[in-house]
């Protein structure tokens, strides 16, 4: 199902893979000093009305997928990515997402930048325990894929134009006493595990993801990964920054 959880920053997780708390307060001081919100701040709130649902509907497919405020008071403090992934229409082969494609400038700054920090929170059982797959809980959708890309696009508007995009998978775990919902979850996705990808197909000739010097896209995405997840989804996502 591609790359996974590549760093967790500050975890609720129990056990000898927990970093030390000097080691995750230092780390997350220098994400502090080192990194810029795209967003997720006063400054770069997440205006989910820029937001564009792209979806297998295109296709004839079912899945759906929508952006919502966490508060929703404030733009600034997080947003939902819910929906639900459908993957039996269209043969084992489904997805939903919500796109940002209007261009964000990095300049000469985007040389120095080496990964993206997605801070996330662990998925609540409450969204899943009513859902058509309750016979079946290994079908629950838990990974998730995040999606950018630095090419120019002819036509920002269209949500079918297809173009080279970079993605990354990453898989959450549900909200447990040691992992609490409220916990917050640190993924570093560093550019050289972008995977370029056109249609949904990795393109292995295409140069790596590295000095952006503009992102054109962003996008985060729930897939079925030919029939592996199905069902309802519920993504908390609080902040999104480059470093």
């Amino acid at each position: 199902m591609g790359t996974t959880l590549s760093l967790l920053i500050h975890t609720a997780f129990p056990g000898p893979t927990r970093p030390p708390q000097t080691a995750g307060r230092l780390q997350e001081r220098a994400l502090i000093t080192d990194s810029w919100v795209i967003f997720g701040s006063s400054t770069r709130p997440w205006n989910i009305e820029n937001w564009q649902e792209v979806s297998d509907r295109v296709r004839g497919g079912r899945s759906e997928g929508t952006l919502a405020y966490l508060h929703p008071s404030s733009r600034s403090e997080g947003v939902v990515f819910a929906g639900t992934l459908d993957s039996k229409t269209l043969g084992g082969a489904g997805f939903a997402s919500q796109a940002y494609r209007q261009t964000i400038p990095l300049g000469t700054r985007g040389d120095h930048y080496t990964a993206f920090v997605l801070q996330v929170q662990p998925l609540e059982h409450a969204h899943f325990e009513n859902n058509n797959n309750k016979n079946n809980n290994n079908n629950h959708v838990r990974t998730f894929t995040f999606v950018v890309s630095d090419r120019p696009r002819s036509d920002p508007t269209a949500t079918t134009q297809s173009s080279l995009v970079y993605q990354f998978d990453f898989s959450l775990p549900f909200a447990t006493p040691a992992a609490k919902l409220d916990h917050t979850i640190l993924i570093r996705i560093p550019f050289e595990k972008l995977v370029p990808t056109y249609r949904g197909r990795p393109k292995k000739d295409e140069k790596p993801f590295i000095h952006p010097h503009e992102l054109t896209q962003i996008s985060f995405m729930a897939r079925s990964f030919f029939d592996q997840q199905n069902g309802p989804f519920h993504l908390n996502i609080l902040r999104l920054s480059i470093e």
